[in-house]
């Protein structure tokens, strides 16, 4: 009775090396090289947007569709890893390092798509005020010389050219420049007379781009500065070593195994021998 109790006990732990020695599965492998693609995807995406909002920026247009789709993706990543949630392992302790680069890159990712959004929000109206000013500020110019409005015609002349040049980075215009026209021409009580709607417009776009250029530009480097790519790397990481872990979880399962195997056979053959010779 004791020796079979032995045997009953000696064979427990067997199961459990035979279950250690599993060979990691397909879907593990195949989620692993997923997720190192798209990781490695989405730090490309975000080069990718951050050079094509600098350009659009510098060249004052807007940023265009494949930027937006760059940026949704990046969004996304998140999402798309937990799908690949690493399950190659039964530790939970194994797994923390992965988790918390994780949900730090997640982090990360959810701190720079609302200034993402910002920036193309922003942009756009910074566009639409910049095309009203060099479509519609020549119409007014000469309407305020037909009408004999010299002086204003003449400033606000300056301002369209010193606002537009100011836009585009020219360094030779400073804010202030087109500021003083801007507040000179609001308190003109011609252009209240004659026109003023048209004017007004005129001035509130001109104020728009003098009041978000530096705004956007302070964005588009927070944008460019945040720490995707680092956390990326990070990322990838961890997943290399819960991988590794896995597989080498495997091979010390399977060593074990070879090893409790033999000890086991010589234990069930010693206790035969011995029950054998009992019986004599």
């Amino acid at each position: 009775m004791k020796r079979s109790i032995l045997l009953i006990g000696l064979a427990a732990p067997l199961g459990i090396f035979l279950l250690q020695s599993r060979p990691v599965s397909d879907e593990v492998h195949a989620a692993h090289l997923a997720a190192i693609a798209d990781l490695e995807r989405t730090a490309e995406d975000f080069s990718s947007l951050t050079t094509t909002l600098e350009s659009a920026w510098a060249s004052v247009e807007d940023p265009g569709e494949n930027a937006r789709t760059l940026a949704a993706r990046v969004a996304e990543s998140p999402e798309r890893l937990s799908t690949y949630m690493p399950q190659g392992t039964d530790s939970g302790s194994q797994q923390d390092p992965y988790l918390d680069r994780y949900e730090a890159y997640t982090r990360i990712v959810n701190q720079t798509e609302p200034l993402i959004t910002e920036f193309f929000a922003e942009q756009a109206v910074y566009l639409e005020s910049i095309t009203f000013i060099q479509e519609s500020g020549p119409r007014i110019i000469a309407e305020m010389r037909r009408i004999r409005m010299d002086r204003a015609a003449a400033e606000t002349s300056q301002l369209v050219v010193g606002t537009l040049a100011y836009a585009t980075g020219d360094a030779s215009v400073e804010e202030f420049n087109p500021r003083f026209l801007l507040v000179s021409l609001g308190r003109d009580l011609r252009i209240d007379a004659n026109m003023p709607r048209q004017t007004q417009t005129l001035l509130d776009s001109v104020t728009t781009v003098l009041d978000n250029k530096s705004i956007i530009q302070s964005k588009v480097t927070q944008i460019a500065l945040m720490p995707i790519p680092d956390n990326v790397s990070r990322l990838i990481q961890a997943e290399e070593e819960l991988y590794r872990s896995s597989l080498l979880s495997v091979g010390q399962g399977r060593t074990l195994l070879s090893i409790y195997a033999v000890l086991f056979v010589a234990t069930v053959g010693f206790v035969m021998f011995r029950r054998r010779k009992g019986y004599r």
